[in-house]
């Protein structure tokens, strides 16, 4: 999974995507993500797996025909925006508007989902 730089500022999480320098809080970044995820057909939905009393992660998966990205919603904010963004960094998201900090953001988990498959 890519790691992406945050600082606290004035007590709010904040993400520099890098080279475009562009902060973001990360609450408005999380949200993003899920607006294109809800543009590319994705619903995602947050649920505690602490009450199933079985051992589920959080991930995409094909319910009745759809798809659907379920979240621990026990994660913390980063861990939900890295688990959100490593997902949509699998599907084409050429064809849908996403804002140039958080393509950013996606592709950063591309070019590290890429490095793990490498020998």
């Amino acid at each position: 999974m890519g790691e992406l730089p945050m600082k606290a500022v004035l007590g709010l999480a904040e993400y520099n995507t890098g080279a475009s320098n562009i902060n973001m809080k990360a609450q408005q970044l999380y949200e993003e993500l899920k607006h294109v995820a809800e543009r590319l057909d994705v619903t995602v939905v947050e649920h505690s797996f602490r009450a199933t009393g079985t051992r589920a992660r959080s991930g995409l998966c094909i319910i009745r025909g759809r798809n659907h990205f379920i979240m621990d919603k026990h994660r913390t904010l980063r861990e939900k925006i890295e688990l959100l963004a490593e997902a949509l960094a699998a599907m084409n998201t050429e064809n849908v508007f996403v804002m140039p900090a958080v393509r950013e953001v996606i592709q950063k988990h591309c070019a590290g989902a890429d490095l793990e498959s490498e020998p």
